[in-house]
């Protein structure tokens, strides 16, 4: 089993924020398109985040499972074991940091 240090999980961690912040990008670009097109189509009003949401999450347990697999060499059982958890972590770290961001809003204004 090889040692990773800590550096080796934070430059995991920076290509994985770096490519979630595109993904948010294309898949916010595509699902706009999307619904443009069907809302000129089919005539009918529909919403940008029936195809954003679930385009977001599938994109990010793929990219988090080809992630794990090349950079960990985790067979691909545990990497599919592992994707729940991460996503768990980055949703825990995403509130932390609405919560800090609450925390100094109220406290400077």
């Amino acid at each position: 089993n090889k040692k990773y240090a800590l550096s080796d999980h934070f430059v995991f961690a920076l290509n994985f924020y770096g490519w979630l912040l595109l993904w948010m990008l294309i898949s916010y670009w595509f699902s706009t398109a999307m619904v443009y097109l069907i809302q000129s189509i089919f005539e009918f009003k529909m919403n940008p985040f029936l195809i954003f949401g679930p385009m977001m999450h599938t994109g990010i347990a793929i990219y988090l499972f080809l992630a794990i697999r090349k950079m960990y060499g985790h067979s691909w059982w545990l990497a599919l074991l592992k994707i729940p958890i991460m996503f768990i972590g980055l949703l825990f770290s995403h509130f932390m940091f609405r919560f800090v961001q609450l925390v100094l809003t109220i406290w400077t204004v």
